[in-house]
């Protein structure tokens, strides 16, 4: 799919100077975190162009105020006059999966830089999930990376500005949080999957967690395991608002998905091709990326994530919105943003607001769902 009207000329863009502020999370996808960061810190300044800096983001753990000030003047210029006479371009590159994107979106809120030096995200994708990075056409650097390769097609690609939103989870009692969602977020059985899954990758032995592939396998087998585990109906353990109307849903739906990236569970459409069945939302669009809206469905079982893998049913459709809520009425229940998972305690509320949006440079492979269809 092209990118559209909203795209700048990449052809324009060749001769700008540009500034490119890395941020590379060296613990994922096993090794090729740290070997990405070493080859974009070995290599010379001339493979760059005006500024490069390069952070671990293990530095960033725990939003230190010395790494953020750090990272806020790497997008200052020092050359005043060059400022004046050309514009800048500035990146921000992260290597990562999805839950890395969503770290950096918090990152860069909290380094807020002004209007005039909000970089372009450029994506490299290391992770277990990657579908920010898939369907914004990164993919072609998943298994090899050439560092002069990379550079060239984040300098030459053309920017999109994408949906960005925010989850504020409000506990009964306590401080409420903010988290940056950019991809997705759920509310139940696969949550709880991806939780045992982080739990287990967490305690493991580096075997079972030093590469991707096998990444992949444990999470398929906490897949296997909720496929034959009790029932688990959401009905009458959460209420649903969707731009601020309650909404009902079937009682026989285990998770609610609230969907940026209408991909998940490495590149499976949730929200289908297929006509609706009668109970389901039965007017709406195509989903994009920069559309503005979520798109909000569930799913009955794990069983359904293997029916709309091999595109033989879609998730339930629910709605299109711009603002989701959900009242926690049980306790226990698991909810994942962006692949990282953390259980609610009964009585919290979650609410999904837009956070306005961010300029994605998009890749040299195939985009997906980037922008509205004329």
């Amino acid at each position: 799919m092209s990118c559209g009207a909203d795209a700048v000329d990449a052809i324009e863009q060749l001769d700008v100077p540009h500034i490119l502020c890395c941020l590379i999370n060296s613990r994922s996808g096993g090794k090729a975190g740290q070997r990405v960061l070493e080859s974009l810190r070995g290599k010379p300044d001339s493979c760059f162009g005006e500024k490069r800096i390069v952070f671990d983001l293990k530095d960033f753990i725990g939003f230190p105020e010395e790494a953020i000030e750090s990272l806020r003047s790497s997008f200052a210029f020092q050359d005043e006059k060059l400022e004046r006479d050309s514009p800048i371009r500035r990146f921000l590159i992260v290597g990562g999966g999805d839950g890395t994107m969503k770290w950096a979106m918090e990152i860069l809120a909290k380094v807020n830089p002004p209007t005039d030096q909000v970089p372009a995200l450029a994506l490299i994708p290391l992770g277990t999930a990657n579908e920010l990075s898939r369907v914004s056409g990164w993919n072609a650097f998943r298994t090899r990376f050439n560092v002069s390769k990379y550079v060239q097609s984040v300098i030459r690609g053309p920017i999109v500005p994408i949906d960005n939103w925010k989850v504020e989870i409000a506990p009964r009692e306590g401080e409420s949080k903010s988290f940056s969602m950019i991809c997705f977020m759920s509310i139940g059985i696969d949550a709880k999957v991806a939780a045992k899954f982080h739990k287990t990758r967490e305690a493991a032995s580096p075997f079972w967690t030093g590469s991707v592939i096998r990444n992949k396998l444990v999470y398929v087998y906490f897949g296997l395991k909720r496929l034959v585990s009790k029932h688990c109906a959401l009905a009458s353990r959460i209420d649903l608002k969707v731009d601020s109307t309650p909404t009902e849903f079937p009682a026989s739906l285990q998770s609610i998905q609230v969907f940026n990236v209408c991909t998940a569970a490495d590149g499976i459409y949730f929200w289908g091709t297929g006509r609706s069945t009668r109970d389901e939302l039965q007017d709406y669009k195509d989903p994009a990326l920069s559309d503005g809206f979520l798109e909000v469905c569930g799913l009955k079982n794990m069983m359904s994530v293997s029916t709309a893998k091999v595109q033989l049913a879609h998730s339930f459709r629910i709605a299109q919105a711009t603002d989701v809520e959900f009242d926690v009425k049980a306790p226990k229940l698991v909810i994942q943003i962006d692949g990282e998972a953390w259980y609610l305690e009964e009585g919290s509320k979650v609410h999904v607001s837009s956070a306005g949006k961010i300029p994605l440079v998009t890749g040299p492979g195939r985009t997906f769902h980037l922008v509205p269809r004329e």
